[in-house]
């Protein structure tokens, strides 16, 4: 049994719906965002990684 490896896969069902629902919910409460922006007199809290990861302007201004 000494050096025998075990390999496992995990699969979660709602994963992509509870990233989702994880980032807004660390929007909305303001946590860990890093950018701010703004428009018209209105101001938004964002997290970079996510507008990078949805625009390539995004991406490329904030880089």
């Amino acid at each position: 049994m000494a050096g025998e490896q075990q390999q496992f896969f995990l699969k979660w069902n709602d994963f992509q719906s509870n990233m989702v629902s994880s980032f807004k919910h660390l929007r909305d409460e303001k946590s860990f965002t890093d950018v701010t922006l703004a428009c018209d007199g209105q101001t938004c809290k964002a997290h970079k990684m996510v507008l990078s990861a949805c625009s390539p302007y995004f991406k490329t201004l904030l880089e």
